[in-house]
């Protein structure tokens, strides 16, 4: 994987008092100004993978015991 970006949200404290519930708002926007990796509750972070090339030809081994289910079936003649 190759991290693209990353960036912190949820500054504010978890409680369910009321001087932070009020203050929240304030902490969030603080928390968005101070850019210290790491200072918020959550770190979302944006990667993307890197795939290598497939080599060969594909399937190469044959199937030992064939599912009867997938073979064809005849058709029905109508009476």
């Amino acid at each position: 994987f190759l991290p693209e970006r990353h960036v912190t949200t949820l500054y504010q404290p978890p409680s369910e008092r009321r001087f932070w519930r009020k203050t929240a708002g304030m902490w969030e926007r603080l928390g968005g100004k101070i850019e210290i990796i790491g200072a918020g509750g959550v770190l979302m972070v944006e990667a993307s993978k890197r795939v290598q090339g497939q080599t060969g030809t594909g399937v190469k081994d044959a199937v030992r015991n064939p599912l009867e289910v997938l073979q064809p079936k005849p058709k029905v003649k109508p009476i």
